[in-house]
């Protein structure tokens, strides 16, 4: 910084490097969890219904008076769900998801395993974790079966989100 401009960070090697090649235009990934049907195993209708584990914010959240859950979405088209994103929620540690599977179906029969995890800790409330899966398939519906909290009665989660 001076009073006369410099040549610095103004070279062809100065720029970073960008994140996408080519002419073609970025496509980043998206929610997919808007405009379907969401179906839970349970829930604590009307405050903590399962529509509030959907809906964009993380200021809510869905909870049931069970220690295991299941979270089932039939999306308007198919899409091929590359990652997903689950957010604690604001109060009881002991509620959140610890292990899960996510699936896919096209006809919501047949459910094919995307992803399994087990152990999962959320260190802090509202915190999401994004979960990448290897998957190129498009499906009609997904499934999270969550077979674990942290030991309390009830499960419970802020935000559950397919990126595709």
């Amino acid at each position: 910084m001076g009073p006369s401009p410099s040549a610095w960070g103004s070279g062809t090697d100065d720029v970073p490097p960008s994140i996408t090649t080519g002419s073609t235009t970025p496509r980043p990934l998206t929610d997919r969890l808007t405009g379907g049907t969401l179906t839970a195993s349970g829930e604590n209708a009307p405050n903590e219904a399962r529509a509030a584990a959907a809906d964009d914010t993380s200021l809510t959240k869905w909870l049931t008076f069970t220690n295991t859950a299941t979270l089932e979405y039939a999306l308007p088209a198919t899409a091929a769900v590359q990652q997903y994103t689950l957010t604690s929620a604001n109060d009881v540690p002991g509620r959140d998801p610890q292990s899960w599977t996510l699936q896919g179906s096209t006809n919501g029969t047949t459910w094919t395993t995307l992803d399994t995890r087990t152990g999962i800790d959320f260190s802090d409330r509202r915190q999401t974790r994004a979960f990448v899966i290897p998957n190129s398939t498009a499906y009609a519906r997904y499934r999270l079966q969550i077979t674990a909290n942290h030991g309390a009665a009830e499960t419970q989660l802020a935000e559950w989100e397919l990126l595709a």
